[in-house]
């Protein structure tokens, strides 16, 4: 059975937004999930933070569930509030046992290719709540097969990038209050949905020089070094939502 010990070492060590992302992705994909989406549902006490969420699920759904509010809505967000223990959707929501907001709300998940999966809530400190969800493509039986295996290293997995997070990100925006230009935050935006600064130029009708000038406004007021650390930065700080 593949340990994930190297992990929990290695993401001790990061101070990198980006870095967490990815090597949260690495290893939960190489555990079977093939997706994941982290999200702050309630800040630490006395940090201001909007909805926030740390994703590799498809972009197209993230505009989606955007679209349609689905932070308050969502099923197993709304469960994870009120539960301790991780659970599976299939087990938490039975399909003949679904209402008919659940039925619209995992019908059009499916349709982007998240079907079924595990949610973990995180308690963490000064009444923070937080979740990690991850999806698999395996079979119903797989993936019972796999959580009864895998069940208490993906809980020690979540607290530890959790706590790598608020190490990242927590701990300096308590401090103070990044304010970003409507501008800066639209550069940022673009910068998320994979244009470059050039394309982001032209959508926004500006020079390349002059979305140049606004990311990097944007990252000297986020304390970052790179656009693509800014971006994740402003989403997990509730800046940006893309």
């Amino acid at each position: 059975m593949k340990s994930i010990e190297p992990f929990l070492e290695k993401i001790r060590s990061l101070d990198d937004l980006q870095a967490v992302h990815d090597a949260l992705g690495v290893e939960l994909n190489g555990l079977g999930f093939d997706r994941f989406a982290y999200h702050v549902l309630r800040p630490p006490s006395g940090i201001e933070l909007g909805r926030s969420v740390l994703s590799s699920y498809p972009w197209d759904w993230l505009v989606r569930y955007k679209e349609e509010d689905y932070f308050n809505t969502d099923p197993v967000l709304g469960t994870a509030v009120d539960r301790l223990f991780p659970f599976r959707w299939d087990e938490q929501f039975p399909d003949d046992e679904r209402s008919p907001q659940e039925r619209q709300f995992f019908g059009e998940a499916g349709d982007f290719g998240i079907r079924d999966g595990i949610t973990i809530p995180i308690h963490g400190p000064a009444g923070g709540i937080a979740t990690l969800n991850l999806s698999s493509e395996l079979s119903d039986a797989d993936l019972r097969e796999l959580w009864a295996r895998r069940q208490h290293d993906l809980q020690l997995i979540a607290y530890y990038a959790h706590d790598a997070i608020l190490r990242c990100v927590y701990a300096s925006a308590g401090t103070r209050r990044i304010r970003l230009t409507p501008r800066e935050r639209e550069c940022l935006l673009w910068t998320a949905r994979g244009k470059t600064t050039w394309e982001v130029s032209q959508v926004l009708t500006i020079t390349e020089n002059t979305a140049r000038f606004h990311l990097r406004n944007a990252m000297t007021k986020l304390d970052v070094f790179s656009k693509h650390h800014a971006v994740v930065k402003a989403i997990l700080l509730g800046i940006i939502v893309p």
